[in-house]
């Protein structure tokens, strides 16, 4: 008995998601999230897209250029538009955006260092990480973009590399939590208040 699930008449059989059992699908659909996070991410998907690509035909009885033609039916079915179509619009934004996403950069990378410098715990790596991610959710940009941006406002304003200072404060910190407690010292008495010992 196949495991292809049944079609309802008329569906279009030259779309490449129509061949596609429930568990391929299934599977795809994975691979598409993944992607779109990637796209979200770094603003690139063709490395992440061959490397899933490759593992996704791996256990199937199609080859990786059909397992790319299947993840990216997928995809433009899940998503309304192609990854070049997604990656292009996201190209664009971050091409024109508003004086008001500059400043509100700038006013991010003067809050990671001032985050870096009061938590006794936190890395600049995840305070920038915060940081990025939710202003890219803000104007659908790329967090990859966030962060080139964080960093050039914060230069043009402040004069020095915003990573650098980053770094400064992060260790800084360090070598204030490495420093040694000094313990109070007791209060010797005067010589001249010394009692003698009694016999």
């Amino acid at each position: 008995m196949s495991d292809t699930p049944p079609r309802a008449p008329g569906k279009d059989q030259n779309n490449p998601v129509n061949t596609l059992t429930l568990a391929q699908k299934h599977d795809a659909s994975m691979i598409v999230s993944i992607i779109k996070r990637q796209i979200e991410r770094t603003g690139s998907f063709k490395d992440v897209l061959t490397d899933y690509a490759h593992a996704y035909a791996r256990n199937e009885r199609f080859d990786t250029q059909k397992a790319d033609t299947f993840i990216r039916a997928v995809f433009k079915e899940e998503y309304g538009q192609t990854m070049n179509e997604m990656l292009t619009q996201q190209r664009e934004r971050e091409q024109n955006l508003p004086k008001s996403a500059h400043d509100d950069a700038l006013l991010r990378a003067r809050s990671v260092i001032s985050q870096i410098e009061q938590d006794a715990t936190l890395p600049l790596y995840r305070a920038v990480d915060w940081e990025a991610t939710t202003m890219s959710a803000d104007y659908s940009i790329s967090e990859s973009a966030v962060k080139r941006l964080m960093n050039e406002v914060f230069e043009e304003v402040e004069g020095h590399s915003f990573y650098q200072r980053g770094k400064q404060a992060e260790e800084a910190r360090y070598a204030r939590q490495a420093e040694p407690d000094q313990p109070e010292r007791e209060e010797e008495p005067e010589q001249g208040h010394q009692r003698s010992p009694s016999r």
